[in-house]
């Protein structure tokens, strides 16, 4: 678990390297996870949160959306504005959209 969590963050943290420059720190990351809290990319995304949140000087916001088999998370994401700061989990990878 520790080493996919650690490639995990590394991913997490090259994917917002690109737009940290680009925004206010007022501007929160919001990583969407489509699972209830507790599962494994739940806690992933909440450990690697609060090292994301240091390396990157802004407010990260773990936002569980369940149901649907994801597709409300995807929908979430879709909808959000393409700002390059929203990031879902998804089986098996960490997409950035």
């Amino acid at each position: 678990m520790k080493a996919i969590s650690f490639r995990a963050g590394l991913a997490i943290l090259a994917m917002f390297a690109s737009v940290a420059s680009a925004h206010s720190p007022a501007t929160p990351i919001r990583i969407i996870v489509p699972i209830p809290p507790g599962g494994a990319r739940d806690v992933a995304a909440r450990v690697i949160g609060p090292q994301l949140a240091e390396q990157m000087g802004q407010t990260v916001i773990i936002d569980n959306r369940t149901g649907a088999n994801g597709n409300i998370a995807g929908t979430a994401v879709a909808k959000s504005s393409p700002d390059g700061l929203h990031a879902p989990t998804c089986p098996g990878q960490i997409s950035h959209y």
